[in-house]
């Protein structure tokens, strides 16, 4: 998935060039009133003699193109005098004009203060919004075909001129003008699917068969299977539109009064239906909402059509415009989405280069509340997505006759020019610096050499640490992938090591089988969101001397099965050897005996369960993309541990539970409580190690106000709160909206428990001397700003319970680095 990635970003980043027109005519501009000089909203404009045609948004913004033969735009509003102007045929141009008032005599009004007539309309939509909700059908399904367009915008050609890049200049054909935004874009891949989509609403399934895929210069199921499912999923009938992490207020929402101004422009009649058309716009500045224009049938108060654009001032990064729009058609007696169109201009700033996404989709073959056989959805899978064997195969007569809608002479050409841009030898070298900026690994033919961060690291321990690592690359293999490598310390004078494997059984449903060994050292209490031990920022961020490190021997092996996308069993068998060090000996004092290790065989069950969870996968690792619904996480250990010749028998339980929920409009709360037991005399080693953090680097799952080796429970319960207000405060007050800075709160606590055998007073190893219990319990709490500069999250974190222990950090101002929309 990665080097697929890279590859497409790489084209991206080294296809800038100028433009060059194509056989269409862009006109973008602004209308003013001519003795004012104020913007005038919902003027009309017009290509003369075609259908053509838009109106002018609250800002008195216009874009309108068509591949028709025109010579001229008409531009007309009630109180004004019309005026054409002459323009050039086949070409991008920017107009601003100015209309002057016309001298119209009308017979004496009188106007009385009464209700806005949109308000009307509005509030028959909201009374039978839920009716004309699709998802509230039975079942439907239909043929889709998606094309997703990625464009590089803001081109200049003098960057092909410049070193390396002057090998890609025969790109300079390719360039075209956006009428929405008036940049240079550069299309430079492109991917479309035919799918066969089905759905039923009791029990919930969904199920997708992409039948033909094509992707401009990368042929991968995965890319396929991604395509077909990851897009922005607009729901006009729904109280909120989630896109970019954000949830936009919908123009038709419960709250739509309480969010938007609603203007009655006209009522038409088109296909057979009378349909009133609403201009609408948000009431408030910097919030998650739209503008733009319904139009909504007069007698089920549907929507026939919506063109919405995000408001220009709203707290996301790195977008600076979205604009959707949806057409429905009279199916069986409702409204169905037949048409939807989306763009994203991506950027960080208006000036620099960035991309365009585009996204079409359509349907047709619509079928509501159709007869299923129980051979339709898969008897354990609520939301699957398959990919015919053959969809990567087929031809272009194919395409032609199956696509909803033709190509245009550019979409065409960049199947042409990605295959031209590949074969150039500098592509790959600087495809494999941006793989290893971004991965940490060097690709070279069948191996991948790093990661990079881990090369040096210092400790006390070890002293100067250098190490050598890598892997097998895709280009080796497919189905196995082998890892290996070796570190040496100028201090201890030891050689460490570790190797393994995973492999792919199957990858859908996903059956891996892992094998790993390793003789190295670990810091044991550390969050799985930690710094390796051996990671460079470890040491620049470390608040104390990382001197607790022990020495591992370990082997351990992992079989995981995937039942559906969501649910799955891991089981692992692990053999581990841990070795003392001066600073963490194994010593029993009361009855002068020191253990050399500490040996333990363990038999793990791990069940994983989240209802329609998604994922973007690789060939042999993928990220969950979460879900709306909890996600559970069951782990079963039986072990037995080496007690001076006696095995002696434990068992570890745990459990967490975790879920992001969105309450729009303040932000998004996520939790994280996490319970566990362990039954059996085991020595410290072997408890529950609560994860501390002793750097600068603020992370979300460990206590950042513990120390390492703080407190240890044979019992215990957890949680964690992280409220993201998303701006709700901040852009509510005028200077401080302008820096888009983004609210946080924080809280974590624990409490846990060691049993008297397990105790300090009875423990079988002599705890360190900072090591405790947590019968009180521990808390620590936080408030911050995120999207400092886009890319840092600020922390003030308080710890608020144990404040007299000894060498503790009461308070602290943590940084984090993340990438937010």
């Amino acid at each position: 998935m990665m080097n697929n990635f890279v590859k497409i970003s790489l084209l991206t980043a080294l296809l800038m060039v100028s433009a060059q027109i194509s056989a269409q005519t862009k006109v973008r501009g602004s209308v003013k009133d001519a003795e004012t000089g104020e913007p005038l909203p919902f003027a009309n404009v017009v290509f003369p003699g075609t259908t053509v045609g838009t109106i002018t948004d609250p800002d008195g913004n216009f874009f309108l193109q068509t591949h028709a033969d025109v010579d001229s735009i008409s531009f007309s509003m009630l109180g004004y005098d019309t005026y054409t102007l002459a323009i050039a045929r086949n070409s991008y141009q920017e107009v601003n004009v100015t209309l002057t008032q016309g001298g119209v005599t009308l017979n004496e009004i009188i106007v009385r203060p009464g209700e806005n007539p949109a308000w009307r309309i509005m509030r028959n939509v909201e009374a039978n919004r839920k009716k004309n909700d699709p998802t509230r059908f039975e079942g439907y399904k239909y043929q889709c075909y998606n094309k997703m367009e990625i464009d590089l915008s803001n081109v200049n050609s003098g960057l092909t001129r410049k070193g390396i890049m002057k090998n890609f200049d025969f790109v300079m054909n390719y360039a075209d003008t956006s009428a929405e935004t008036g940049k240079v874009f550069l299309p430079v891949f492109i991917t479309e699917t035919l799918s066969d989509v089905y759905f039923k609403s009791s029990p919930q399934k969904k199920k997708e068969v992409i039948t033909a895929s094509r992707v401009s210069g990368v042929e991968s199921a995965q890319v396929s299977q991604y395509t077909g499912q990851m897009f922005i999923d607009v729901n006009i009938y729904k109280n909120y539109i989630p896109a970019f992490g954000h949830d936009f207020v919908s123009p038709i929402s419960d709250y739509w009064k309480a969010n938007y101004k609603y203007y009655l422009l006209d009522s038409v009649y088109e296909d057979g239906h009378y349909l009133y058309h609403i201009a609408f716009k948000p009431k408030r500045k910097q919030e998650y909402t739209f503008h733009g224009d319904l139009w909504i049938n007069d007698t089920t108060w549907a929507v026939k059509k919506v063109t919405a654009k995000m408001s220009n001032d709203v707290n996301v990064n790195y977008v600076n415009n979205m604009s959707i729009s949806q057409e429905y058609t009279f199916t069986d007696s409702v409204w169905f989405l037949k048409k939807e169109e989306l763009f994203v201009d991506f950027n960080l700033t208006d000036s620099t280069t960035g991309l365009f996404g585009r996204r079409t989709m359509s349907r047709k073959d619509i079928e509501i509340n159709p007869e299923f056989d129980q051979s339709t959805f898969s008897a354990s899978a609520t939301d699957e997505t398959i990919v015919l064997d053959d969809a990567l195969n087929r031809d272009t007569s194919f395409w032609n006759i199956s696509r909803h809608e033709q190509l245009s002479k550019k979409e065409q050409d960049i199947y042409v020019m990605v295959d031209s841009i590949k074969e150039v030898p500098i592509f790959h070298t600087i495809t494999n610096t941006i793989n290893m900026f971004i991965t940490g690994y060097w690709n070279w033919k069948w191996f991948e050499i790093g990661p990079y961060f881990k090369f040096y690291s210092h400790n006390p321990i070890e002293g100067h640490r250098f190490r050598f690592g890598g892997r097998t690359s895709n280009e080796f293999s497919t189905d196995i992938k082998f890892n290996a490598h070796v570190a040496y310390g100028t201090d201890d004078k030891k050689f460490k090591y570790g190797a393994g494997f995973i492999y792919m059984v199957n990858k859908a449903p996903r059956r891996t089988i892992e094998l790993q060994y390793k003789y190295d050292y670990e810091q044991l209490g550390q969050s799985i969101n930690a710094f390796s031990e051996d990671n460079i920022l470890t040491n620049l961020l470390a608040r104390k001397k990382n001197d607790n490190l022990l020495l591992v021997k370990e082997l351990y092996y992992n079989y995981e099965n995937e039942y559906f996308q969501g649910f799955s069993n891991t089981v692992g068998v692990k053999y581990r050897k841990l070795y003392p060090s001066k600073i963490i000996p194994f010593t029993n004092e009361s009855i002068q005996v020191d253990y050399s290790n500490i040996t333990s065989y363990e038999l793990t069950l791990n069940t994983h369960f989240c209802y329609n969870e998604k994922f973007v996968a690789g060939q042999f690792f993928r990220v969950s993309m979460s879900s709306d619904y909890p996600m559970l996480d069951i782990n079963a250990t039986v072990g037995l541990w080496n007690n001076r010749g006696n095995y002696d028998r434990y068992y570890r339980f745990t459990a967490s539970l975790q879920q992001q929920l969105s309450i729009s409009p303040i932000g998004k709360l996520k939790y994280l409580i996490e319970a566990g037991k362990v039954i059996g005399t085991v020595p410290f080693p072997l408890l529950k190690l609560h994860e501390g953090n002793e750097t600068y680097a603020f992370d979300t799952y460990a206590f950042n106000m513990m120390n390492l080796y703080e407190f240890a429970s044979d019992t215990y319960l957890s949680a964690t709160l992280e409220h993201h207000f998303n701006g709700f405060f901040l852009n509510r007050i005028p200077l401080m909206r302008k820096l888009k800075w983004r609210e946080v709160a924080y809280a974590k606590g624990l409490v846990g428990d060691i049993s008297t055998k397990n105790s300090r007073e009875h423990a079988i190893l002599d705890f360190p001397s900072t090591l405790g219990d947590v019968n009180k319990p521990y808390a620590e709490a936080g408030v911050g700003v995120e999207n400092v500069f886009k890319f840092f999250r600020v922390d003030a974190i308080w710890r608020l319970t144990h404040r007299d222990a000894p060498d503790i950090t009461k308070f602290a101002v943590m940084l984090k680095m993340q990438v937010i929309l």
